[in-house]
């Protein structure tokens, strides 16, 4: 048996900070208009079609929020 089977396989999105940077379900980063500055991070995990006892793939996307003039 192959340890990913990528026809059952979902993402999981899990924002570090949901009050300046959100992510739906379907993996729509959105940044807060009043954002503080800085850097936030975004988790995807592979949920279901992974065979027990396989390490679970897993990534991070950094969203770097620049200071707003106004």
């Amino acid at each position: 048996m192959l340890p990913y089977n990528k026809d059952n396989m979902k993402l999981s999105w899990k924002s570090d900070d949901k009050r300046n940077v959100s992510v739906n379900t379907k993996g729509v980063i959105k940044v807060n208009k009043k954002a503080a500055a800085g850097s936030y991070t975004i988790t995807v995990k592979a949920i279901g079609g992974v065979s027990k006892g396989s390490t679970v793939p897993e990534g991070k996307i950094i969203i770097v929020v620049s200071a707003q003039e106004g």
